[in-house]
């Protein structure tokens, strides 16, 4: 079971479309009715392997278009004995009101910060290192956990120190250590076990994660900074345990420069999302952070 490959357990993602005859090579950015039908209702016609019940797990299920939520209708309204569908959503009302009138809700809170802090700990984090990754994805323990794995701390520790003293000649150094940072993270995001299943993910997709990753740190300087420059508490900031760089950002940027910033570092996930080359992408936000 904990290693994703129970016959009865079936995990249901939208990289599965990989596995879908003739579509190899398709972008996976919504969970389609080829894998709905494939990985669904074909197999949840079928009788148990081992156990006596058979588990359909879907995740991101508000990726389902339409199409994919209209044909798996049947099967949620009339399921086979013995077979339970989980449907996992960050959005609701992403969902069809026809998909949501066959379901049940049950609504899973944030995690307490204290509660994160302590698994961390408990798995090897130190408490200023579980600190910064239960505040920087409030109330999910298991997105904390893949940071930890990932190193990310020590990361965001080094990214601090550069911001704090790159300026323009110094744009194409920071952009290689930029896209060598994201490539060792990558590769680790590959070798991870998410959910029991490895490697979903595509390796452009993950590398796009990865580079994601390293805007959406860098991103949380230039919006500290805009806290700390309104009187925020110094503790409520999410890097406050960098906040001689919080100073030192803040001091050389007015209000306006932030802005720019943080509307920049958006603007470039749109980019990594649409595909653009990665190498240009991150040239073009780092010369942009460092003129403005």
């Amino acid at each position: 079971m904990d290693s994703g490959n129970h016959p009865d357990l079936h995990i249901v993602y939208k990289e599965l479309i990989a596995t879908v005859s003739g579509k190899e090579k398709h972008q996976a950015t919504e969970l389609g009715i080829d894998v709905i039908r494939q990985e669904v209702i074909e197999k949840v016609a079928l009788k148990p392997t081992v156990g006596r019940n058979k588990i359909f797990v879907l995740l991101e299920a508000e990726l389902m278009n339409r199409s994919a939520q209209n044909a798996l209708l049947k099967t949620l309204e009339e399921p086979p004995p013995n077979t339970y569908l989980f449907l996992i959503v960050q959005q609701l009302g992403a969902m069809l009101p026809t998909i949501r009138s066959r379901t049940q809700t049950v609504v899973f809170r944030p995690l307490p910060e204290s509660f994160v802090i302590e698994r961390l700990v408990q798995a090897g984090a130190d408490q200023t290192q579980s600190g910064f990754l239960a505040r920087f994805y409030p109330g999910s323990l298991g997105k904390a956990m893949e940071l930890y794995q990932l190193g990310v701390y020590d990361l965001n520790d080094r990214l601090s120190k550069d911001l704090m003293v790159v300026d323009q000649s110094g744009a194409d150094d920071f952009a290689q250590w930029v896209i060598d940072q994201a490539k060792s993270l990558a590769e680790k995001m590959t070798r991870q076990d998410v959910d029991g299943v490895k490697a979903r993910t595509s390796e452009s997709e993950t590398n796009r994660s990865a580079i994601k990753l390293i805007f959406a740190l860098t991103g949380g300087f230039f919006q500290d900074c805009v806290r700390y420059k309104l009187g925020f508490d110094p503790d409520s900031l999410l890097n406050r345990d960098w906040i001689k760089a919080i100073e030192s950002l803040a001091q050389k940027n007015d209000m306006d420069s932030l802005r720019r910033k943080i509307q920049t570092l958006s603007r470039a996930e749109t980019m990594i999302d649409a595909n653009v080359n990665v190498a240009i992408v991150v040239t073009d936000v780092l010369y942009t952070l460092l003129a403005t």
